[in-house]
Formats: C-alpha cells, structure tokens, sequence
C-alpha cells in the first residue's frame, strides 16, 4: 500500500467501481467476519453494523453501529493499516448525546461529515454533524429536516444540488427530497416521491427489523449516472439500482443487472441470513478494491462486519464525475 496517498476534495471518484453489474464476493485475504460484538470495549455491545470506511493519510477509519444489551446505540471507530485487519478504537457518538446509526461519512469543503440515521432520542431527525477533531469528535452543526425520516438518509450531490433519498416516518414509503446546501432547512419533496411505495403491515411483521427498499450505503458516482444500494428486510436481499435522471424536477432509476447483489453461494456463515449494508471504501482511488459489508447468521440481531471486494469479472472502468 502507498502510504502517501491524501485525501483532497478535488479528488474523489468512483472511477472503475461498478461500470456495470455489482459482482462481490469475501475478500480472499480478509479473516470474516473483521468486527464483531466481543471487539468492543467500553459497551456491552449485542451487535456491530452498518460499516462506512473512509482512507484518510495512510489508515482506513471505519465507522459503524454499535447496539447495547440496554438498546440504546453508539457509533463506534475502529481503523486498520491495511483495510483487512481492524481495531475498535472507541465510541464517538455515545447515547446521551444522540443515538444514531448507519454513519455516513465523507468530506466535503474541506470538512469532515456524517450524516447519520436517527435513533430513538433524536426520532425523525436528520443531523449533519462536522468533525472537529477527525476522527473520534463529532459536533452537531444543524438539523434540516426534524422529523420525517425514519432511517438511513442517503445524501447525493449532483450538479450542484443535493438530493437525500430516506424512509418517511410516516407511510414509510422511500422519499426524494432536494435543497440547494446539505444543512438548507428548506428541504423540498420531489415531484417524483415516493421512489418506492411499502407495504407498512409486511414491514411491521418482519422478524428482522422493518424495513423495505431502504438505501444500504453510500452512493457511487460514474460520469453521468448513481448508483444506490436498497436492501429489503422482507426478501433478504440488497438490490442495486441505477439513477440515470436527476434534476429538481427529474427522476428515473432502474435496476442493474441481475438480483440479488450477493448470490448465496458467495455467504459465509457469519452473513448467511442477510446482508445488510454494503459500502465501498471511500474514496474508491484509495481503496485497494475493499467494500465493508455487514451480516447475520440468524434471526438474532447479531450483526457482524466483514470485507469484501468486487470480483474479476466486473465490467472495465470508465472515468466518474466528481461530484462529493
């Protein structure tokens, strides 16, 4: 690994990752899964989950979720030096300040962001939150939208606007929602919202938690299309899509190639009962094809993290937009 590799605004692409299909599979030199429950020290964690891994100056930080034998959930850091081995540092996001999860994490103007998923004291609450210490001190900056969204708000910039793709609180269909900064109060619906209409009974019912079609990780940019990851609780499955239309008053998404993004015979034991959350390190020129995914085993809550990487027979790399 080339340990002078920095991370500059001007320089974040997708470029080569997922031209065409998502074909992964466990990354052959990655011990699965790389973070569990026992990893975490100042917790009595039940599960970890929802992996974003960020490279930054030679280490790869990995933020996530950690849930407490009480319910109430952190996020916690644990890094590595080589992408495939990582070590809980610590939590950076404890209860009593606010419980989040799904960590989303990137730069942009020159800060570091998380734009996490709202828990149970900060219900319907989307948080932008600006790193004054990278990577363990997060500070609260503004809340755009209080309450509407239910969970794993996934923001896209594109062609200068900012678009935020989340469950509403409410019908928990999956919304589009628009605004010229990520911390506008001003949020607008999309004339094309809802993007996905769910059943709330069949949610509610679910024996792994109640989702359906919500976004799984960050979005990934090519030179004139997104794509976004949307799992579903119902069919155990994740599901990649692509947006090929994207204005304030546009929308068009389709889904790629063949479902679902994880074959069976690519699981392991540790996340033979769902995969969750999927996230390409980022920025993906930096990544040394490592996506952090997480699983489970059983119908038992006890999420687990692990490393995959895109398979050989994934389509040739064209040049991406950068856009974030």
């Amino acid at each position: 690994m080339n340990t002078e590799r920095q991370l500059r605004d001007d320089e974040i692409s997708d470029e080569g990752l997922f031209t065409g299909t998502a074909r992964l599979k466990p990354h052959p030199e990655a011990a699965n899964p790389v973070l569990t429950r026992d990893d975490i020290t100042d917790a009595s964690a039940t599960f970890v989950a929802d992996p974003f891994v960020v490279y930054n100056r030679g280490v790869y930080d990995m933020f996530f979720e950690i849930k407490d034998s009480g319910g109430e959930v952190y996020i916690g850091h644990a890094f590595s030096e080589d992408g495939l081995k990582y070590e809980y540092n610590q939590t950076v996001l404890a209860p009593e300040v606010a419980q989040h999860t799904y960590p989303h994490v990137f730069r942009y103007d020159g800060e570091w962001i998380m734009v996490p998923s709202p828990g149970a004291n900060v219900n319907g609450q989307f948080r932008v939150y600006v790193a004054d210490d990278y990577p363990t001190e997060w500070r609260l900056v503004a809340t755009p939208i209080p309450d509407r969204v239910r969970q794993d708000p996934t923001p896209i910039l594109w062609d200068g606007t900012w678009y935020l793709i989340y469950q509403d609180t409410d019908s928990m269909d999956i919304v589009l929602a628009y605004a010229d900064s990520l911390t506008d109060s001003g949020w607008q619906t999309h004339p094309a919202s809802p993007i996905f209409r769910n059943d709330r009974d069949a949610i509610e019912q679910c024996s792994i938690g109640g989702a359906e079609m919500v976004p799984s990780g960050r979005p990934v940019y090519h030179d004139d299309s997104v794509d976004i990851f949307y799992r579903s609780h119902i069919n155990t499955e994740l599901y990649q899509y692509r947006i090929t239309e994207l204005s304030t008053e546009r929308f068009k998404q389709q889904e790629v190639g063949e479902r679902p993004v994880f074959a069976k015979i690519d699981r392991q034991q540790w996340n033979r009962r769902f995969m969750h959350t999927l996230n390409p390190v980022y920025p993906w020129r930096c990544s040394d094809d490592i996506i952090a995914v997480d699983g489970l085993e059983a119908d038992n809550y006890r999420y687990s993290i692990g490393i995959y990487t895109t398979d050989t027979s994934i389509d040739s790399p064209n040049s991406a937009q950068q856009n974030q």
